[in-house]
C-alpha cells in the first residue's frame, strides 16, 4: 500500500482545497436559506372605510352589512346621494354603498340591487366587487319562495379564509434537497478535479512513471492503489457534504434527506473520477486541470440546469449538455424531487459515462506506454 499512502499524503497537503470550497459552499447555502421565506405568508386584506345608507332595512340588507363588517369598517349613514358622494370623493370614506328600499326584490330578480360610489380605483376597493358577487351568489342559494333564509346565509358567510401563498413544508423540504444536492455536485466536481487531478499529475510525470515501471511494484498493483486513492479521496467531500446537509436540516427543522439524492451524488462522483482519468491520460497538465475545475465545471453548471433551471434553457443548450454527466445528475435529482420513477435510468447513464471514460483513459494510457517503450 506504499503507492496509496503516498497519494494520500499528497492529498493532505491539499486539504485547504477541501476546506475552502466546502466553507464557501456552506456559507452560500446558509445565506440562500436565510433569504428564502421560512414562514407561510398570507394575503392580508386591509379594511376599507365604507359608508352605507340602508334604505331597505331588511333581513337581507342586514346580512350584507354583517358580511362586510367582517373585513371592513362600516359606518351607517342617513345621507342623500349627493352628500354621500361628496364625502366619499373628499376622502372621508374609501367607498359608499346605497341599499335601495326594494333590495330583496331586486336581488331575487337578479337585477342591479345597490348603488356604489367607488372613487379609489385601488386593488382593495376593487375587491368589493368580488365580495358582492360572493354575497349575491350565496343569497340566491338560500332563496326559497321569494324569501331569503338569512340565518343560513349569515352562517355560510361568517367563515374567514386565509389564502396561503407559499408551498407546503414537504415541498419546501424537497426544494432544499434538490438545490442542495445539485449545487453539491458542482462543488464536488471542482474539488475532485483539483485534488485528484493535480495529485495524479505530480505522480504521473514521465521520469516518475518510468521509475515505477522498473520498481518492484507491478503496474496492476500501482493502478489498483491509484484507483483506491481516487475512491477514498472522492468519499471525503461526499461524506462532508452529507454531514453539512444533515446539520443544516436539523438546524432549520427540515426532515432527513432522501437516500436517493445521496445515491445520485455517489454515482456522479464515480463519473467525475472517470472523467479525470481520461483527461489525465490525454493531457497531464496542471493548467488543464485548473481550467476544468473552474471554467468547465462552472460552465456545465450553467448549461446543465444547476445555476439555471433546465426548463429555462434552449433545446440547443440542453442537447449539448447531454454530452456530459452533470445533465443526467440534475435529471435524476428532479425525478427524486417530484417523487417520480425513472431514477435508475439516469443512474445507469451516469455509470455508463464512468465506464466510457475509464475505457478511453485506459486505451490512451496503453498507447502512451507503448510510446515510452519505443
Amino acid at each position: 500500500m506504499i503507492v496509496f499512502k503516498t497519494f494520500m499524503k499528497s492529498v493532505l497537503y491539499k486539504k485547504y482545497v477541501f476546506i475552502g470550497y466546502l466553507l464557501l459552499f456552506t456559507l452560500i447555502t446558509v445565506i440562500s436559506v436565510n433569504n428564502s421565506p421560512r414562514e407561510e405568508e398570507y394575503f392580508k386584506e386591509m379594511p376599507l372605510d365604507i359608508a352605507i345608507v340602508d334604505k331597505s332595512n331588511s333581513p337581507l340588507s342586514n346580512s350584507l352589512i354583517k358580511f362586510l363588517k367582517q373585513t371592513d369598517n362600516i359606518s351607517l349613514k342617513d345621507l342623500e346621494f349627493d352628500e354621500l358622494r361628496e364625502a366619499t370623493y373628499l376622502g372621508k370614506y374609501d367607498l359608499s354603498i346605497i341599499i335601495p328600499k326594494d333590495f330583496e326584490n331586486l336581488v331575487a330578480n337578479k337585477q342591479k340591487s345597490i348603488d356604489l360610489i367607488n372613487p379609489a380605483k385601488s386593488v382593495q376597493a376593487a375587491l368589493i366587487d368580488i365580495k358582492f358577487k360572493n354575497f349575491f351568489s350565496a343569497a340566491s342559494i338560500v332563496l326559497s319562495d321569494d324569501n331569503f333564509d338569512t340565518s343560513v346565509l349569515d352562517t355560510a358567510l361568517s367563515k374567514k379564509v386565509d389564502v396561503k401563498l407559499l408551498s407546503t413544508p414537504d415541498k419546501e423540504k424537497n426544494d432544499f434537497d434538490y438545490f442542495f444536492y445539485n449545487f453539491s455536485s458542482f462543488i464536488l466536481m471542482s474539488i475532485l478535479i483539483l485534488v485528484i487531478g493535480n495529485t495524479m499529475i505530480e505522480f504521473g510525470k514521465e521520469e516518475l512513471f518510468k521509475r515505477t515501471r522498473i520498481s518492484s511494484i507491478g503496474m496492476n498493483s500501482y493502478n489498483l492503489q491509484a484507483y483506491a486513492f481516487q475512491i477514498v479521496t472522492a468519499a471525503i467531500p461526499v461524506i462532508l457534504l452529507i454531514i453539512i446537509a444533515k446539520f443544516m436540516k436539523l438546524y432549520y427543522g427540515y426532515e432527513e434527506s432522501s437516500i436517493r439524492y445521496i445515491l445520485n451524488l455517489i454515482i456522479f462522483a464515480m463519473a467525475v473520477i472517470g472523467m479525470i482519468n481520461m483527461v489525465f491520460n490525454i493531457k497531464a497538465s496542471t493548467l488543464v486541470m485548473t481550467i476544468m475545475a473552474n471554467a468547465m465545471s462552472l460552465g456545465l453548471a450553467f448549461i446543465s440546469g444547476i445555476m439555471v433551471g433546465q426548463q429555462h434553457l434552449s433545446p440547443a443548450v440542453l442537447n449539448f449538455s447531454k454530452l456530459f454527466p452533470v445533465y443526467y445528475l440534475v435529471r435524476a435529482n428532479t425525478v427524486v424531487m417530484n417523487n417520480e420513477s425513472g431514477q435508475l435510468r439516469y443512474l445507469l447513464i451516469l455509470m455508463g459515462f464512468s465506464i466510457m471514460y475509464f475505457l478511453i483513459g485506459t486505451l490512451i494510457a496503453k498507447i502512451k506506454s507503448g510510446e515510452f517503450r519505443r
